[in-house]
């Protein structure tokens, strides 16, 4: 671990230098980490490709250097991942906790509870990590519902939706370029990098279990901390209790995405926005209320990314997030590596999305389904083309093809094949 550098060439105070914390936090673990930027001046997120650490360390310097000198907002994952796609299910660490701490000072938790590492983002606004002294058995242990990390979060009054497996923090010792709130940007300061690494077993013992209702056991009627946040505005809380024919001719999907967004918008964690959305007609996850909080989480995530703190959140569309819950992350990244292996990642369908697909309808049935593809194999000269035309002519006059009725005429085509 010698090779990696411990600063990057133009910033030498370790208050400021980005390198003196993220050295420690990823330390010699191996697999992939990610250094999402949002440009000063804009509001555009930039996923970027996966640096591996820590083969590219120095590819990792001269990127932090980069958009230390342009004073962009700049983040990373607290996480090493085992592929190069930052999602659900690649997560490698099995030793580090996180937390975005917001107003909540590190400097003023109970001994046992300091970070590993501490640092400031911007005036009176902090995260940390965790370093533990042994692995935990499995990634399951640290950011699952209920986990390690998320227990950390809720004891110390960290951001509720900061714990999960894909969270990103700023960059320790970055600038924070968010024109909402700072009219020039303002740089961040690391307080420690040489705290506590305690041990899986005894944070278990002291870290008590979440005081949230857990999935699936929610109050039926708004709980006081909801009911803390203030009254709605009418449009969004009669959007929530809109009647089941409002729905027809809308997509569900996209107003569920507008609705957590906006709750988002307004400080509710994803726990708050299961409980205010899971009995409206608009929850496209009735019955699966994992799904939905994995959706609220997509929500939190991305307002958060879209530095909108400050700002109302009357008034907004699904578009003005993004595609509602478009992938497992809920990112409305921009990848911008050419390299193949990433690309097929992303690509990759997961199986909790296969849940959202609707079920198919038949166009002849028992043998094809509208809007499918389907192969006819077999040896040259046994009809396939003839049975494919054959098939496609009953489909567009509604006739019956052996025995068997389209629900409606239609369309089918028939490539010719080789």
């Amino acid at each position: 671990m010698g090779d990696i550098p411990l600063t990057t060439s133009a910033i030498h105070n370790t208050a400021l230098d980005p390198m003196a914390a993220l050295r420690p936090i990823w330390g010699d673990q191996i697999g992939y980490v990610f250094l999402p930027v949002i440009r000063r001046g804009t509001e555009k997120w930039t996923e970027g490709r996966a640096f591996e650490w820590p083969a590219e360390a120095e590819a990792v310097c001269q990127h932090v250097e980069q958009h230390m000198e342009a004073r962009d907002n700049l983040y990373f994952t607290p996480g090493v991942f085992a592929l190069p796609a930052r999602k659900r299910g690649h997560l490698a660490s099995r030793s580090r906790l996180w937390a975005d701490l917001d107003e909540a000072d590190p400097r003023l938790a109970e001994a046992a509870l300091r970070p590993t590492v501490a640092w400031e983002t911007s005036p009176g606004r902090y995260a940390g990590v965790w370093l533990l002294d042994s692995d935990v058995k499995s990634t399951a242990d640290l950011i699952a519902e209920g986990g390690l990390n998320q227990r950390l979060s809720y004891r110390l009054g960290a951001d509720k939706s900061g714990w999960d497996e894909t969270q990103v923090l700023r960059v320790p010792g970055s600038w924070n370029a968010k024109r909402k709130k700072f009219p020039e940007p303002v740089p961040g300061r690391i307080l420690w990098t040489n705290g506590p690494t305690p041990a899986p077993a005894e944070l278990a013992r002291i870290l008590p279990a979440p005081a949230e209702p857990r999935v699936g056991r929610y109050a039926r009627t708004n709980s006081t901390r909801t009911a803390a946040r203030g009254a709605l505005p009418n449009d969004l809380a009669e959007l929530i209790a809109a009647p089941p024919a409002d729905v027809e001719g809308r997509d569900r999907s996209e107003v569920l995405w507008s609705i957590e967004c906006r709750l988002a918008e307004r400080g509710f964690s994803p726990e708050e926005i299961v409980e205010t959305v899971e009995r409206s007609v608009w929850n496209k996850f009735a019955g699966r209320p994992e799904a939905l909080l994995r959706d609220a989480r997509k929500a939190c995530e991305s307002v958060a990314r879209q530095g909108s703190e400050g700002s109302t959140a009357d008034g907004f569309a699904a578009a003005d997030w993004g595609a509602g819950g478009a992938d497992e992350t809920g990112q409305t990244a921009i990848f911008t590596s050419d390299d193949p292996v990433e690309k097929l990642l992303e690509q990759l369908v997961y199986s909790e999305d296969l849940d959202e697909l609707p079920d198919p309808e038949p166009l002849i049935e028992g043998v094809l389904d509208l809007d499918s593809e389907a192969w006819m194999i077999g040896v040259s000269g046994h009809f396939k083309s003839f049975v494919a035309l054959d098939m496609a002519m009953h489909v567009a006059s509604g006739k019956l093809w052996r025995g068997r009725r389209p629900p409606t005429a239609g369309s089918s085509t028939s490539p010719p094949r080789g």
